[in-house]
């Protein structure tokens, strides 16, 4: 998924145009079946603003531009370190059952996002977070 992304911003796009890497991003997670044993991944890079107005189109046909309403208020929970997929789910089964034993009951946990803001070359003091 990285991969696809990256590529579009560094020129695989209708315009043959370079685009800023944004941060944070986003991996919007949802349940792929009734038992929540097999899960969809979404990932996301922002636009930059200078690029909203003309934003160059994706060549690969696997890459496309969503255009998301703002996000209302969200519960969040950081953590540092390299994380992989494992780590943002153990994280957001944390953060769900810290909601839980909290109270809140107005909230949707089957979808989340799992959200990374640094570059894979940042060694320290990473920051990731989990969103509902």
């Amino acid at each position: 998924m990285f991969d696809r992304l990256f590529n579009y911003i560094d020129g695989q796009n209708d315009q043959g145009m370079k685009l800023d890497m944004t941060s944070p991003v986003t991996n919007f997670v949802q349940p792929d079946d009734d038992q929540n044993t097999s899960f969809n991944f979404t990932m996301s890079f922002l636009i930059p603003e200078v690029h909203i107005s003309d934003t160059p189109v994706p060549i690969n046909s696997e890459v496309f531009i969503e255009e998301r309403p703002d996000l209302p208020s969200v519960l969040v929970r950081e953590f540092p370190g390299f994380a992989h997929d494992v780590d943002f789910i153990h994280q957001a089964a944390e953060l769900a059952s810290d909601l839980q034993a909290a109270g809140e009951e107005d909230i949707n946990m089957d979808t989340c996002y799992l959200v990374g803001y640094d570059a894979p070359f940042v060694i320290v003091n990473r920051k990731n977070e989990v969103w509902f």
